[in-house]
């Protein structure tokens, strides 16, 4: 991460927040947070997408890698 970046992200992400909000006259979303049950379903569930996730995650370096 370029640390040069960041201060100039914080004052773009206040400009939006301000322009959203002040100007434009959009209201923040209300999150509700909401979580399953903990059973061994959704366990091996949550498993299954991580190592879904992985796998994609390492074909797709792979591929980009392997692209010249």
């Amino acid at each position: 991460m370029h640390l040069e970046a960041l201060f100039p992200c914080f004052i773009v992400s206040y400009i939006g927040d301000y322009a959203a909000t002040s100007i434009w006259g959009v209201h923040r979303s209300q999150y509700i947070a909401c979580f399953p049950d903990v059973t061994l379903p959704t366990i091996l569930k949550f498993v299954f997408a991580a190592v879904l996730f992985g796998l994609a995650s390492r074909g797709g370096t792979d591929t980009v890698r392997h692209c010249d």
